[in-house]
């Protein structure tokens, strides 16, 4: 099976795939209607699609962040779009899909974990008239801390109490296996990755909220199983990009 890129996950039929795979609600979920500062909602089919805002880090551009380009040409780029020079604006975005019964949210953005000028999804989320406790499903893309900071407060208070949460079995198994965290560069953003990753997930794995497992229901047509904390094949899941490390 051909890989699937998150774009084409969250733009194709695969959004239903996933909503088949998940319990049925206990009622439906009425689409909220007014969009807002941080909010933005479209629709896809009979889904509602909510982007929540949840801030944006200004990346300093060091000398050799584009390898193939010196500075001069990349403030260039940047003045081309009307950005300031040497600095990068990496902005952050969850999705909240209403299926009608079900609240799905793709990615959990930073807790304010990564910069002091991100952090603000669940203001947003409130904004949207949700609360973390109306969560039903949690899908995680990957493991950048973007992606799943959101799922514990800096207190490593655990956000969303009812979600049931989805991870790529490719990413667990990268992340979570001390082998690859041994081979990391100490002194790398990559090995803070790894760090991270226990940190969020660790409880869970350890069954003190849960229990962690990965699917061995992989067939020919549909090879990315996954693991998850709320327990649970998906085999929808996208797999993991070669790029995101």
């Amino acid at each position: 099976m051909a890989a699937v890129t998150r774009r084409a996950f969250l733009a194709g039929p695969a959004i239903g795939a996933a909503a088949a795979l998940i319990a049925p609600a206990k009622g439906a979920t009425p689409p909220a209607k007014m969009q807002g500062p941080g909010v933005y909602r479209y629709r896809l089919g009979s889904y509602q699609i909510t982007a929540l805002y949840d801030g944006t880090w200004f990346l300093p551009i060091e000398r050799d962040f584009v390898r193939n380009a010196n500075r001069a040409e990349v403030n260039a780029a940047l003045g081309r779009a009307f950005l300031p020079p040497n600095v990068l604006p990496v902005s952050f975005t969850a999705l909240l899909v209403n299926t009608g019964k079900k609240l799905v949210l793709i990615d959990t953005g930073t807790a304010g974990q990564v910069a002091d000028t991100a952090g603000v999804m669940l203001d947003n989320l409130t904004a949207a008239g949700a609360k973390p406790a109306d969560v039903d499903t949690i899908l995680i893309s990957h493991f950048h801390p973007d992606h799943i900071d959101g799922l514990k407060s800096k207190d490593n208070a655990k956000v969303f109490p009812n979600a049931e949460i989805l991870v790529p079995q490719g990413e667990w198994a990268f992340w979570m296996d001390d082998g690859n965290m041994a081979r990391a560069d100490a002194k790398s953003p990559v090995h803070r990755y790894f760090l991270n990753a226990r940190r969020i997930f660790g409880d869970i794995a350890t069954g003190r909220s849960g229990r962690a497992r990965t699917s061995r229901r992989a067939s020919k047509r549909s090879p990315l199983s996954a693991t998850r904390p709320a327990i649970r094949p998906s085999p929808f899941i996208p797999a993991r990009n070669r790029c995101w490390r």
